[in-house]
C-alpha cells in the first residue's frame, strides 16, 4: 500500500512472495503422517501441520513450506529424506505473532513481518524442524 508519505507491505505479501521466490521447479510428492490433529465440524480431524515442498533441479534448491495451525503450541515436523539429505542449508523464514488480527499500516509498516528461522537439526536421513504456534514458515536447502 502506498500514499504520498510512504508505503507498507500487507501481511499477505510475505506468503505470496515466498511462493514466488522459493517455490520453483516441481512439487514434491510428500506423505504427511500427522501425530497431532484437531476437530473441525463437518471435516473431522485435521492435522495441525500442513506441509508442501518443491524441488528446482535447474536452480539446485529444495524448499519446504510449513503451516502450523495450532494456536497455542509449537509443533515438530520430521522430514524423512528418501534419496538422502539435501545439501547445504540455505535459509529459513518464519511469519508468526501473538495477534492473528494484527496488520501493517502507515503508522506501523513492520508490525507483521517474518523473522529468520533457526537452522533445523539434520542427520544422515532426516531433518527435524520445530515450528512455532500460529506460523507459516519456509526452509530452503541447496541440492548436493
Amino acid at each position: 500500500m502506498t500514499n504520498s508519505n510512504g508505503l507498507y507491505r500487507q501481511t499477505i505479501y510475505y506468503p505470496y512472495s515466498w511462493g514466488l521466490h522459493f517455490a520453483r521447479g516441481s512439487a514434491l510428492d510428500i506423505a504427511v503422517e500427522a501425530s497431532s490433529t484437531y476437530e473441525v465440524a463437518g471435516m473431522g480431524d485435521v492435522p495441525h501441520l500442513d506441509i508442501a515442498a518443491t524441488i528446482d533441479s535447474a536452480g539446485g534448491t529444495i524448499a519446504v513450506f510449513i503451516l502450523n495451525r495450532d494456536l497455542k503450541n509449537a509443533r515438530s515436523a520430521e522430514l524423512a529424506w528418501e534419496g538422502g539429505t539435501p545439501g547445504k542449508f540455505e535459509s529459513a523464514w518464519v511469519l508468526t505473532g501473538d495477534d492473528l488480527k494484527a496488520v501493517n499500516g502507515f503508522d506501523a509498516p513492520e508490525r507483521v513481518k517474518p523473522v529468520a528461522g533457526a537452522k533445523p537439526a539434520t542427520s544422515s536421513t532426516s531433518t527435524k524442524i520445530d515450528v512455532p504456534p500460529r506460523s507459516y514458515s519456509v526452509y530452503q536447502w541447496r541440492l548436493s
